[in-house]
């Protein structure tokens, strides 16, 4: 993710990213009741084994420290955090249910308590597969019923059960599946793992071999490999458009691309790549898009940046002329938007403000410019940040 310890700089995948809210549809808690909605903010920091918590202001998007602030990623909460490396983190659609991919210790789960406050489950962590212990991406299908890992060091992926009842995770039949014939270690080097907006498909970057790997959903939730398509040097990170016509990869090589794709049946077919050159996107670990599909937010080494994405063809430009968004800190490694689609936050590995890293918040305006830039501390190198909305 430094800019990671997976492979040419794996930065913290992003949300995201895949984003995780409760404005999907689904739950992996069956039937959500109350009368009010806290909406919270996810931060993992990879340099010191720490999840940072916080609430987010639905007025201006401001970021309020939860109590406690701060937990560790993998139980138990002693103080220093034993550092099992936390890559990512997402969240159920119902905001019931948070998971962390812990590269050196499995993945470690979370009830989303009173307040979006995570309280460890019981048991708080669950094993890798059999090949590495290596989890670096986690993502929920948006039924909230399965929950897909990949590891960074292999070509697996490893699938589960999310318990309708209490959100702890049980390894399929199954418990792994492979984009080749045999499980072979270091055969690739997987980045981001996402699920499309249908719940029918899953994308992986596959960074060893610059490939998307293409899986189709099952009726019990397990994965048949499709194929697989070309990308750029060291796919990282995939999003995918509101309507589930396109998708964007981000390439870390140097200068970074980003490889375009229409989806047809699951399977995507290339468009176009877009170069860094003459920009100041270099080293681009993440990319969400924003939810009327009118500009993809990339998070690179020199900063963020907001790229036009055409509305009748879904291609993604990057003018010559393009500068990168201040957010405070490099590099930028996470970039995620809120259930309201009002702001967007960013995660900054390090700050020129603080000694820390720290997360920047701006609010989303007319014709989409970010505006009220606001940065607030963090974690020791802050890699990944997710958003929530539970409904309590």
């Amino acid at each position: 993710m430094q800019a990671s310890k997976i492979q040419a700089g794996f930065a913290a995948l992003s949300i995201v990213v895949l984003l995780m809210t409760a404005c999907g549809g689904g739950g992996g808690g069956g039937t959500t009741t109350g009368t009010s909605t806290v909406l919270s903010a996810y931060v993992a920091n990879y340099g010191d084994g720490t999840i940072l918590q916080y609430t987010v202001n639905p007025s201006t998007g401001a970021l309020m420290p939860k109590s406690p602030a701060t937990i560790c990623a993998v139980p138990p909460q002693t103080t220093p955090c034993t550092n099992y490396d936390p890559q990512s983190i997402t969240v159920d659609p119902a905001g019931k249910y948070a998971y962390v991919a812990n590269s050196l210790a499995g993945i470690s789960q979370f009830t989303i308590g009173p307040g979006g406050v995570l309280q460890p489950m019981n048991p708080a962590t669950v094993p890798w597969g059999s090949y590495a212990s290596s989890p670096t991406s986690v993502a929920i299908d948006p039924s909230g019923k399965y929950l897909y890992a990949v590891n960074s060091a292999g070509s697996e992926v490893a699938q589960f059960i999310i318990d309708p009842t209490n959100g702890t995770l049980t390894s399929m039949s199954t418990p792994t599946v492979c984009t080749f014939s045999l499980c072979a270690l270091n055969a690739s080097a997987y980045a981001y793992i996402t699920v499309d907006p249908t719940g029918n498909y899953v994308y992986v970057a596959d960074q060893g071999n610059n490939l998307v790997e293409e899986f189709s959903i099952g009726s019990g939730g397990g994965l048949t490999y499709k194929g697989s398509v070309a990308t750029g040097t060291s796919p990282i990170s995939i999003a995918i458009d509101p309507a589930d016509n396109n998708a964007y990869v981000v390439n870390y090589g140097n200068p970074s691309t980003i490889t375009q794709y229409s989806i047809a049946s699951g399977l995507l077919t290339s468009k176009a790549i877009t170069g860094g050159a003459g920009t100041q996107l270099v080293n681009a670990t993440s990319i969400t898009i924003d939810h009327s599909g009118s500009f993809a937010y990339v998070a690179s080494g020199s900063g963020l940046f907001q790229l036009p994405i055409t509305s009748v063809t879904g291609t993604l430009s990057i003018p010559s002329s393009v500068a990168a968004i201040w957010t405070g800190g490099t590099p930028v490694q996470s970039v995620a938007i809120d259930a309201s689609g009002k702001f967007v936050f960013v995660a900054n590995q390090s700050s020129s403000t603080y000694t820390t890293g720290s997360v920047s918040q701006f609010s989303i305006g007319a014709g989409g410019a970010l505006s009220n830039p606001v940065e607030t501390p963090a974690g020791n190198q802050a890699y990944f940040i997710t958003t929530a909305a539970s409904i309590q």
